[in-house]
């Protein structure tokens, strides 16, 4: 996302759904997935933050300093403080002004992170690109970084992301699993909507279902799918994008879950 004003109003949305309790008071962040733009860096500067920490599997960032500096400028139009955010020469120290990491060796970057040192953790569309037998370790791994009074805010995508449909539920999961498949950028875990929240409780959080989208039917029949997927109810299969807010339901694991 390289556009200034989609990047504050995407931050800006997840800051106000979670109501963490150190909200304004030098808390800190952790965005999983940035893809290509570093902007929650300096937006959560401007908000407050103290550290901001951007995990992804990879450095696809753009690392172009001109970018940035629209970012800035588009904060402070918004009357966004941004002192000492000026006159960077690069993403490099601009980063550092922000008091932010770019961490790019996604789950053994989490690892790295201190238990309960996190008061806001914000995704958009990343839960279901992570690989299908690693989602449930990552999860517990934002529970133990994030403080009993914390907060996350995830935006989910259910969809295929090759036709915003659910083709991808008619392939087989031996090819879908696959380590080609997962390289290819159309991956996604394929987990259900129940299946999601049921994974998020095991996690250890209590999960606030905030917002449901729904395809008015489903966009493809039943009978097409893998056996795997048909047993879901209609109302489960149609959903196609949602949003939660999680708050701890309980103590954080003592350390990181187990590679």
């Amino acid at each position: 996302m390289e556009d200034p004003a989609a990047a504050y109003e995407r931050f800006t949305r997840h800051y106000r759904k979670a109501e963490f309790a150190r909200k304004g008071e030098g808390f800190a962040v952790l965005e999983l997935g940035p893809g290509e733009s570093l902007f929650s860096a300096p937006i959560a500067r401007a908000f407050g933050a103290a550290a901001v920490n951007l995990v992804d599997i990879d450095d696809i960032a753009n690392h172009d300093p001109a970018l940035y500096r629209r970012m800035v400028e588009y904060l402070a139009g918004k009357g966004q403080p941004v002192i000492g955010l000026d006159g960077f020469d690069s993403v490099h120290t601009l980063l550092e002004a922000c008091s932010a990491r770019y961490l790019t060796r996604g789950k053994e970057s989490l690892r790295l992170l201190p238990t309960a040192s996190i008061d806001l953790i914000i995704s958009d569309a990343v839960l279901p690109s992570i690989r299908r037998e690693e989602l449930l370790d990552t999860l517990k791994e934002t529970r133990r970084v994030l403080r009993p009074d914390g907060a996350c805010s995830h935006g989910v995508g259910l969809w295929d992301l090759r036709g915003e449909a659910l083709d991808h539920l008619r392939i087989p999961a031996t090819d879908w699993e696959s380590d080609a498949m997962a390289r290819s950028g159309g991956y996604t875990n394929r987990y259900r909507f129940s299946e999601l929240l049921g994974l998020l409780g095991l996690a250890g959080f209590r999960v606030d279902v905030t917002e449901v989208m729904s395809w008015d039917h489903l966009p493809i029949p039943r009978e097409t799918m893998q056996p795997a997927f048909r047993g879901f109810t209609e109302d489960d299969l149609r959903v196609y994008s949602f949003h939660v807010t999680l708050r701890p339901s309980g103590p954080a694991p003592s350390r990181p879950a187990s590679p």
